[in-house]
């Protein structure tokens, strides 16, 4: 068996003068850490996306023996959860590629509150390069149902054992071609160590991945060079690990037939459950309630700085400078009009988020920057962007908001009226660009083969009613909304050359009678906006301007039943106090109570799920 064991981390302070000479510079640590240990768990990526300017000089300090284990990225596990993580998942293992034959593995940590979701889970298998072999943390026992081990297993991955001090991993359970145990008490004496290398010998694992808790005490190497003591002596247990190959077979490595990570074992056991940890506020670890500990904590409270800088970049026409190619900052200063030195700190700190590529004074835009941030892109997305950096100065009073019940927003106290044409301008295109990317597949979705008149109300820029007549050459459509959207939405019908089958018709949908008799209404995003009783009024409205029979559809971003999730919805609800005087966030079932009041029949919803944990909501009059 090839055993690698290490700590979680191993860029601490505190263990200078204990592990570390006292007088060790921090960039000489991984080094001094590689000649003691052969493998080392990395917190640093789930914090933050990996870039190979980071990861390419780890591979270079440490022995061709060396492992890294790295943690995927917390936007994948506790963020999205593992819902539309395509792009994150290809970035990661695009660019983990870069340590070749020293990354070890993956391990994907779970909060406790996420519950077993297979379909995710074999969404996401299927992102995992082949060459990669990952272990899997779930902290809530639901995932070790269902046949998910065995899923795993057979994918060639495995389930990691987790011992802690508030829940102690009495065994490992089930078997498997190769382990990951995390050893996370504070504490473990001479016959602990002992007990639980007896344990991992009694496995029939090709290769082990052993990792000890960080502490300021230092323990935690200490007991790593210990545990590699006791695995020698072992008949089966080896620590020879194979430039990160560890379980290559003798015909493996005479082949070569194996890339990062190693081969992918074929076999998987259930693991030990605990509470579980995360990464503390010195780059340690630090125990984790429900998928919060202090550094979640912490890094949630200041995410916004991050956000801050995204939205200067996109509102001083950073990454839309850099569109034809790379620039010194002193020549984007000019450009953008700025101080120098702030450009600088600005540039710099775009460069660290891995938005911008840095070589000496010189920047230029990431391939993600190119496709989503600069001008000149079809998939620009700095219109929504902007809608979010004029949100910014209401949510930061939201304590009020939510004391006094009531609107902190101008547009909120004032009506839609008082935005600013920037304002106007970056919502409804803010709009258009979400809209774009999901209309064809609702449009697909929607038969409206046999349909002739579209009424979408509050259209804006009239997204979803262009893409349904693309797609029904026999449609026409009207968007109604006030009149401040018309100019956005008649250029917009004009860029698809629609002007001959969709028309603009200026009115207010709760004061204004809806124009015309059609066959279909559409409600795109409409009654979040409107409290309860308006929500009714309009439903009622959108029915009376339908002819017998025709279809209604209502697209929101629905909460569940029970009101305490998904998180998008719930906080969009809180967007809508910020901005509304009664607006917020409804579930599917109260949304289908409201059509069934209005007299809407056999109400369904359709098999599209949009971005946000939105859905469409089917019925006829």
């Amino acid at each position: 068996m090839n055993l690698h064991v290490g700590t979680s981390g191993y860029a601490y302070k505190e263990w200078k003068g204990i592990f570390y000479p006292e007088k060790i510079s921090p960039k000489e640590m991984l080094r001094f850490y590689g000649e003691r240990l052969n493998a080392v768990e990395i917190n640093y990526t789930f914090h933050h996306m990996p870039t190979e300017r980071v990861l390419g000089p780890w591979a270079e300090r440490v022995p061709d023996n060396f492992v890294f284990a790295l943690k995927a990225p917390q936007v994948v596990t506790h963020v999205k959860r593992l819902k539309d993580v395509g792009e994150e998942a290809d970035y990661f293992f695009r660019t983990v590629a870069v340590l070749g034959k020293k990354l070890g593995t993956v391990l994907f940590q779970f909060p406790a509150s996420f519950r077993a979701n297979r379909p995710r889970l074999e969404d996401l298998l299927r992102l995992i390069p082949e060459t990669v072999a990952c272990a899997f943390e779930f902290r809530s026992p639901t995932w070790l149902d269902a046949g998910i081990p065995e899923l795993l297993a057979g994918a060639g991955h495995t389930l990691c054992t987790a011992d802690a001090d508030e829940t102690l991993a009495e065994e490992i359970l089930g078997a498997a071609s190769w382990g990951y145990v995390r050893l996370r008490r504070f504490d473990y004496t001479e016959a602990d160590l002992s007990q639980w290398a007896e344990r991992v010998r009694a496995q029939p694992w090709e290769r082990a991945f052993i990792f000890f808790k960080h502490e300021d005490e230092a323990k935690g190497p200490g007991e790593a060079l210990r545990f590699r003591e006791l695995g020698r002596c072992g008949p089966t247990l080896d620590d020879s690990s194979t430039a990160g190959h560890g379980g290559a077979s003798d015909e493996e490595k005479r082949s070569g037939d194996h890339g990062p990570g190693g081969h992918r074992p074929g076999r998987s056991g259930r693991a030990g459950r605990s509470g579980g940890s995360g990464r503390g506020p010195e780059g340690g670890e630090d125990l984790v309630y429900e998928g919060w500990g202090a550094a979640e904590l912490l890094d949630l409270s200041g995410s916004y700085w991050k956000t801050c800088a995204l939205h200067a970049g996109v509102k001083l026409g950073v990454f839309s400078a850099f569109s034809a190619g790379a620039l010194p900052a002193s020549e984007l200063a000019e450009r953008v009009k700025g101080d120098p030195r702030g450009v600088g700190m600005l540039l710099r700190a775009l460069a660290a988020l891995g938005l911008l590529v840095k070589a000496g004074d010189t920047y230029a835009n990431s391939p993600a920057a190119t496709r989503f941030l600069s001008r000149d892109s079809p998939e620009y997305l700095g219109h929504i962007l902007l809608h979010h950096h004029h949100l910014m100065a209401s949510w930061a009073r939201l304590p009020a908001a939510v004391r006094d019940g009531a609107p902190v927003h101008a547009r909120g106290a004032e009506g839609p009226e008082a935005a600013t044409e920037e304002e106007r301008e970056s919502f409804l295109m803010g709009m258009f660009n979400l809209a774009s990317a999901l209309a064809p597949r609702v449009a697909a979705e929607v038969d409206l083969s046999d349909r002739r008149r579209v009424l979408d109300v509050g259209g804006g820029p009239g997204t979803y009613a262009i893409h349904f007549c693309l797609r029904n050459p026999g449609l026409t459509a009207t968007v109604f909304d006030l009149p401040t959207t018309r100019p956005f939405a008649e250029r917009t019908i004009e860029r698809f050359g629609l002007g001959d089958r969709v028309r603009f018709v200026a009115g207010n949908y709760l004061e204004d009678p809806l124009p015309g008799s059609h066959d279909v209404a559409w409600l795109s995003h409409v009654l979040h906006a409107e409290g309860p009783e308006d929500c009714r009024s309009l439903l009622r409205k959108a029915v009376s301007a339908l002819e017998p029979g025709g279809a209604l559809l209502v697209h929101e971003f629905l909460l569940d039943d029970s009101l305490d999730g998904p998180l998008f919805p719930a906080l969009f609800s809180l967007n809508m106090l910020l901005g509304t005087r009664r607006g917020q966030s409804y579930s599917e079932g109260q949304v289908r109570e409201m059509l069934s009041e209005a007299g809407v029949k056999r109400v369904r919803r359709l098999a599209v799920k949009g971005p946000n944990d939105s859905g469409v909501l089917s019925g006829v009059t």
